[in-house]
């Protein structure tokens, strides 16, 4: 969706990409009935917030596939996401940042406490670093800002030359708000990710660097080598590669997934980040009783 919205001339999904999400739904939905779901809950993120068509392919969604979707803040996103990770990787709540990041934005956030432990409401405040940068935006900067070309026509910006590569991470960084004292130089980091996320590539291609299974966390030195194993190299080669599941990501995302990781890990002097497997932030939606409609 971030890539079909980012490539249209008038700021609208087009119609190809809204019957597609549409049967993804139809399918995932069959998919829980069939394990044994009885009700659902639906967000929406970045691109629909911004598509000039979001809300109504929204209610196509409603209409046809019997969803009642939230459009959610960036905020919102970062305290479902941080309610993954505490509910899947175990880390203490006091200790947890979470790191996730989907096609138009992420979010880094950790819950406020106070000196004696945690705050007095139910709900401890989220401190937040975020940005409206996600891999599709990062790839469509790769293709328009860097190599001067439109993304409308140039769906990929394979092959990348490693200096587009640096020009790419100076201009992420450059977009980047100021980092926070919470964050910088943070230790722990757990980023949270489906098999298309940029935080599993990265295991994936460390690990394969280093001769061994895919890895559960990185450093940014190790990011920079995985970064420098996919610049020049084709579209067809990374595809078959790292994108050949059902449903994978485009090959043309691969090198700005590891630009803007090792981006926003040099700009937070990040020395390591794990990597914790997750669909999206279902885990967190699932005990976020407010996204359920009422009528369920």
């Amino acid at each position: 969706f971030g890539v079909d919205w980012k490539q249209s001339k008038d700021g609208l999904l087009s119609n190809r990409m809204q019957d597609r999400g549409l049967q993804v739904l139809h399918m995932l939905c069959k998919s829980a009935v069939e394990k044994g779901g009885t009700r659902a809950a639906t967000i929406a993120t970045e691109v629909f917030r911004k598509a000039g068509n979001g809300e109504a392919y929204l209610e196509r969604v409603k209409a046809e596939v019997g969803l009642t979707a939230s459009i959610v803040t960036q905020e919102q996103e970062g305290r479902l996401g941080f309610l993954t990770a505490a509910g899947l990787s175990g880390v203490p709540r006091p200790n947890l940042v979470s790191w996730d990041c989907g096609g138009a934005s992420f979010q880094i956030c950790r819950e406020a406490f106070t000196n004696k432990g945690a705050s007095s409401s139910a709900l401890p405040p989220l401190l937040l670093f975020l940005a409206p940068l996600g891999v599709s935006v990062v790839t469509a900067a790769c293709v328009e800002q860097v190599q001067k070309k439109d993304f409308a026509t140039v769906v990929t910006p394979n092959p990348v030359a490693p200096a587009e590569a640096e020009e790419l991470m100076a201009h992420v960084r450059s977009l980047l708000p100021a980092v926070p004292d919470w964050l910088q130089g943070c230790e722990g980091v757990v980023a949270i990710g489906g098999p298309n996320s940029m935080f599993r590539l990265a295991t994936e291609i460390v690990g394969a660097l280093e001769g061994s299974a895919p890895v559960r966390s990185f450093t940014p030195a190790q990011v920079r080598k995985a970064l420098g194993a996919v610049v020049g190299r084709s579209e067809a080669d990374l595809r078959a590669t790292y994108c050949n599941r059902e449903l994978a990501d485009p090959a043309s995302f691969v090198v700005p997934k590891m630009a803007l990781l090792l981006a926003v890990m040099d700009a937070c002097q990040l020395p390591r980040v794990s990597f914790q497997p997750a669909i999206g932030s279902c885990a967190g939606i699932l005990v976020s009783n407010e996204l359920y409609p009422d009528d369920q």
